[in-house]
């Protein structure tokens, strides 16, 4: 009886042990297969929503282009009817007629606000706080084309705005409107 049992027990031993490993390698290489399915599943999920937010961020930045077209001209009739002189521009009488999410500021060619409508903007060097942004906006001031920013976080009050910048046309300073989306 013991000769017996000496004989099948590493028998059924070695079947044991085959068949976990059988059991592991099969699951195994089945967790793996259903890791890499979700993840490629995760990964076009992620890839689905950014690119709605981004679809929604586009139609969200048209919308306030428009809406900061009207602004953006009476600004600049205000800086033409000063003579160009921000100094008898009434911008706080602009900011009052377009509302609170509205601020107006004049930069000038060191790219520096001279003057607005948000007092923490006043004196902001575009050059100190970033050279190629700074860069950007002296090519914007010479240029004749209004240019509009991505929607962003404004580094002064940290909403999320939106900007506009006219060119006048003896390029001496360039005009901003920037529109501070609520609730962000």
């Amino acid at each position: 009886r013991d000769r017996i049992l000496i004989r099948v027990l590493p028998a059924v031993a070695a079947v044991l042990l085959l068949l976990s490993w059988y059991n592991y390698r099969n699951m195994k290489e089945s967790l793996l297969t259903n890791y890499d399915s979700q993840k490629q599943m995760a990964e076009s999920h992620i890839i689905d929503a950014v690119t709605l937010i981004d679809a929604a961020y586009r139609a969200l930045e048209i919308r306030l282009e428009a809406e900061m077209a009207v602004p953006g001209g009476k600004l600049k009739a205000a800086y033409d009817a000063a003579g160009g002189d921000p100094s008898r521009m009434d911008l706080e009488a602009l900011k009052k007629d377009f509302g609170s999410e509205f601020d107006f500021f004049i930069i000038d060619s060191k790219t520096v606000i001279t003057h607005g409508t948000m007092a923490e903007g006043i004196n902001f060097n575009f050059t100190a706080f970033d050279a190629a942004l700074g860069k950007k906006i002296d090519q914007i001031r010479m240029g004749d084309d209004i240019w509009y920013e991505q929607l962003r976080t404004n580094v002064v009050n940290g909403r999320l705005s939106k900007f506009s910048y006219i060119p006048v046309a003896d390029h001496a300073y360039l005009l901003e409107v920037s529109y501070s989306v609520g609730g962000f």
